[in-house]
């Protein structure tokens, strides 16, 4: 009996077992996203086996062959790790790779159908090192991580489009395609020869082509329709129409050019390929007939052109018509875009004004008259919100409703001078209450508002009561999506409420406008937020969270205490602060980027004594890497690792003695010398050290993990830069600077990033340098200049300036300044003049048809004059502080004057003139615009500035 008992407990304990093991299924569509079975191509069986600190993961296709096999390191992100399988339904290999942590890290061998290997290669830290690789129609050839030797790109059908050689990371020779559709010609690392771009993957039909000399366009180029027939046929010279017909496939139009500028037809189609204007240009200027059909489908219009501009005839634009009698526009009336036949507004035009006329659907009549382009009397009925405004005398006067209905509220009163007035009552579409409040002078005073979706309670002109939202708005990554809170006399002051999706996630007390006691967030857009605690005014944690990275801080006394780091909520970091800085321990910083971009590195700092000491190491937790560690010791850096593969070295190491690099390898960022700007430059350089000097090779190549392709290499010898090109940017200009011997010959300066042809170049001679504008404007002076220096000292010299072939003027220069500037030119029908008054002090004028404007500017001392400067050296002449005068022609007192900062409007008013002649008026008040008036006239300008002042 005992021994039955011992027998079906056994039988037991094996059945339950068996149905501990039973494993479920889970089920994918084609894109990898879970679903039912029933909709399934693949399926995975779960929970998965470990095998030691790996979790083995098998897919199969939904007919039980094998699709996947390997491991992840890392369960909740399914991170690859080691040797992965991938397989077609027949059983054979498609994919084998090796990972290191989700990271490609050696073999990775491409199959095709059948078994024939198709690429087969070796990654370092994820990139592409050595072999051949495959990736969308296109195999590419690696040596030591650059572009080396075949690339072969294949058609939608499989059949080669194009087969190429690269060199040294760069096309060398050969067909390559530029995008999918498009293939372009290299010969000798020229992009010499055609370019063809096609509608269809295959490469069979022929969208554009165009013969190109040095990556510049330079003969000719064709379009053509999806038929095959000829679309456009015209010739490039220097990268620009020059003559005959060309399409632009962006704007949709075919131009027609005779002798570099407009001339014939300019035709421009709808997505459907349906003609919409025919526009005729004789020397660059519209002439003649322009047909047009707008969006309308069964109306077209016809309109004469003279002197560029419409003089009798219609003009379709939109559902819009626009009719011209003498070169006067008389009338523009608006259809109804789903009834074509129907006209909902008409606007009448009289000598340049227009009186517009509008019945709503209740059939009520509305007129409003516009004098010097703006509304002047009547009332302004919106057709599509059903808002209605009242003007007198060419300002906001009168009833009024305002239809917010998207932000649903409604607003009602009455205007005076342009600002609510009186009484303002406000209807909540959504609680359908009614509130009003009391304004004068534009500003809120008693009563209860709506603005800007939120209601707002004011006593004696300050909020006082309860500010509640209207709706939820709150933006990706928000911890909150609504804010309820009180003021007591204009002062946040009580409870604060933060709300998700209508629930209570937090709440706190303010206290005269101070956080007192509670919890409190800080957002103001972008990936991360802070979250503050606070006990009857002394703060006690900051949490400050973004994504994957979290910081916690410590505060006792109003003094931050303690730091805790976490990265997919472990800790990474922890360490104490004194007087507000590290102090003992380690700390970790989140990178800073663009607020509307997700950061993926964090930098880990050791500290001793409130000194670095230890390594500091730059991670990246997408990526799970290190990608730069630096060794430090009481505050100083010592060693510095950059793991980042160049050329035959895996990583870039390098020593310092006293904070500077002295021995090794060092990776260095441009730097943009422009001040009061984030803006990063877009390269690096690879430089070595022997002694404290630059020594050998120095690289420049883009920035980030992206350094097989060298864009420039400069050699040295005793710490000089001797044989090569060495870049610099400055004040946002790429510097290609040429040394032959030692001896710097010629500067390349790039405007927009290295290109095919530099915007102008600098020759160096005995005494100084020249300079020369490479990409010349029709429209825009071509400028040269010469500098020569005093006693072959490159710190001091003269500067003359040539424009089109005619010295335009010269200036004088030193580490103290600028001086002796004295120039005339004329510069878009503007008469200009330089002289200079003192050392870095000039008087500039402009001379402008009926006004004249006189600036006296103090310059912004430059110890250091370069010759990208002096090529753009209206730059220096143009940015500086001081005041500037406005005249009309012919007088001696001023209309108006303006103080500048660094050639930049701050206090005081501006004006100019108009080709109409009509008048504009600018108020600034400490670097901001705070009124215009446009299109006004001579009388209105003056009595505008009186009033002002």
């Amino acid at each position: 009996m005992r021994n039955y008992k011992i027998v079906l407990l056994l039988l037991l304990l094996l059945v339950a077992s068996k149905l501990c093991a039973q494993k479920d299924t889970l089920y994918f569509n084609s894109k990898w996203n879970q679903t039912d079975k029933n909709n399934a191509a693949f399926f995975r069986l779960v929970p998965l086996e470990k095998e030691g600190d790996l979790y083995k993961v098998e897919d199969y296709y939904i007919s039980g062959n094998l699709q996947m096999q390997g491991y992840w390191s890392n369960l909740e992100n399914e991170t690859l790790h080691g040797k992965v399988t991938w397989y077609f339904e027949d059983g054979t290999k498609s994919i084998e790779s090796e990972y290191k942590n989700g990271v490609l890290e050696g073999a990775n061998t491409i199959y095709k159908e059948g078994g024939l290997v198709s690429s087969k290669g070796t990654y370092k830290n994820n990139e592409p090192y050595s072999g051949s690789f495959i990736v969308y129609r296109l195999l590419q050839t690696y040596t030591n991580g650059v572009l080396n030797g075949e690339e072969i790109s294949y058609a939608d059908n499989g059949t080669i489009a194009t087969t190429g050689i690269n060199k040294n990371g760069k096309r060398f020779n050969g067909e390559f395609t530029n995008t999918q559709t498009e293939k372009t010609t290299y010969k000798n690392g020229r992009n010499d020869g055609i370019t063809t771009s096609y509608y269809d993957l295959n490469f069979t039909q022929k969208k554009q082509s165009y013969a190109v000399v040095n990556g510049i366009k330079e003969g000719e180029e064709v379009s053509y329709y999806e038929d095959g027939k000829e679309k456009a046929r015209g010739i490039n010279k220097a990268g620009m129409s020059y003559n005959g017909s060309f399409y632009n496939e962006y704007t949709r139009k075919i131009a027609t050019y005779k002798d570099g500028g407009f001339y014939g037809p300019l035709t421009t189609f709808n997505d459907q390929g349906k003609i919409i204007s025919v526009r005729e240009y004789v020397n660059g200027k519209v002439s003649g007939r322009v047909m047009s059909t707008g969006l309308f489908e069964n109306k077209a219009c016809e309109c004469e052109y003279k002197e560029q501009e419409p003089f009798n005839g219609e003009e379709c634009k939109g559902y819009d018509v626009y009719k011209y009698v003498d070169g006067q526009l008389v009338t523009l009336t608006s259809y109804n875009s789903e009834n074509q036949d129907e006209k909902i507004e008409i606007q009448f035009f009289k000598e340049k004004e227009k009186t517009k006329k509008l019945v709503n659907l209740n059939g009520e009549a509305y007129e409003l008259i516009y004098k010097n382009g703006k509304a002047y009397s009547g009332q302004d009925y919106n057709r599509i919100s059903g808002s209605l405004t009242t003007f007198k005398n060419g300002t906001k006067e009168g009833p009024f409703q305002i239809n917010k209905k998207y932000k649903d509220y409604i607003a009602s009163g009455n205007y005076n001078q342009g600002v609510y007035d009186g009484k303002i009552e406000f209807e909540n579409l959504q609680s359908k209450a009614s509130t009003f409040c009391t304004y004068q002078n534009g500003k809120p005073i008693d009563g209860t508002a709506i603005y800007k979706d939120t209601i707002v309670s004011y006593k004696n002109g300050l909020k006082n009561g309860l500010e509640t939202p209207m709706r939820a708005y709150g933006a990706y990554n928000s911890p909150f999506d609504s804010i309820s809170r009180n003021y007591k006399e204009g002062k946040l002051h009580g409870q604060i409420q933060y709300f998700e999706e209508s629930k209570l996630i937090a709440e706190g007390q303010y206290q005269n406008n101070k956080p007192f006691t509670g919890v409190f967030y800080e957002y103001s857009g972008g990936t991360s937020y802070t979250r503050k605690t606070y006990n009857e005014g002394a703060q006690l944690k900051e949490e400050y969270i973004a994504q994957k990275f979290k910081a916690i801080y410590e505060y006792k006394d109003n003094k931050l205490q303690q730091g805790k780091f976490y990265c997919n909520e472990e800790l990474i970091a922890e360490g104490v602060y004194k007087t507000d800085g590290p102090f003992e321990g380690s700390f970790a910083i989140l990178e800073k980027i663009d607020k509307n971009y997700f950061p993926e590195k964090y930098t880990l700092t050791h500290y001793k004594k409130g000194k670095k000491n230890g390594d500091e190491t730059v991670v990246n937790f997408n990526k799970n890497s290190i990608e730069e560690v630096t060794q430090y010791k009481n505050g100083k850096i010592l060693i510095k690792t950059i793991f980042l593969p160049f050329k035959d070295k895996v990583s870039l190491k390098g020593t310092y003695k006293n904070n500077m690099p002295f021995s090794g390898d060092f990776l260095t960022t441009l730097a943009i010398n422009l001040p009061d700007t984030e803006t990063k430059s877009s390269y690096q350089s690879v430089s070595h050290y022997e002694n404290g000097q630059k020594s050998g090779m120095e690289y420049f190549t883009t920035m980030g993990s992206n350094m097989r392709v060298v864009l420039d290499s400069v050699s040295y010898k005793d710490g000089k830069p001797f044989q090569g090109n060495l870049l610099e940017v400055y004040n946002s200009d790429t510097l290609e600077h040429h040394y032959e011997n030692g001896n710097l010959v010629q500067t390349n300066i790039y405007t927009w990033g290295l290109s095919k042809k530099p915007d102008a170049i600098v020759r160096y001679t005995d005494k100084g340098y020249k300079t020369s504008k490479e990409r010349p404007s029709r429209d825009i002076t071509s400028y040269s200049t010469e500098v020569i220096y005093t006693d072959n000292d490159p710190s001091e010299g003269t500067a003359i300036i040539t424009g089109n072939g005619n010295e335009m003027g010269r200036f004088s220069f030193s580490e103290k300044g600028i001086s002796n500037a004295s120039f005339s030119f004329k510069e878009y029908d503007t008469n200009v003049t330089i002289e200079s008054i003192a050392l870095n002090k000039i008087a500039l004028v402009f001379d402008l048809e009926n006004m004249i404007i006189k600036f006296e500017s103090t310059l912004k001392p430059m110890t250091t004059i370069k010759p990208s400067d002096v090529q753009d050296w209206l730059r220096l002449f143009y940015f500086g502080d001081g005041p500037a005068s406005f005249y009309f022609d012919g007088e001696e007192t001023p209309i108006a004057t303006c103080m500048y900062k660094e050639g930049r409007e701050y206090n005081g008013v501006t004006t100019n003139i108009n080709k109409n002649g009509s008048y504009n008026y600018n108020l600034y008040k400490k670097g901001e615009l705070v009124e215009d008036q446009k299109n006004i006239t001579k009388q209105q300008l003056v009595q505008l500035i009186n009033t002002k002042q």
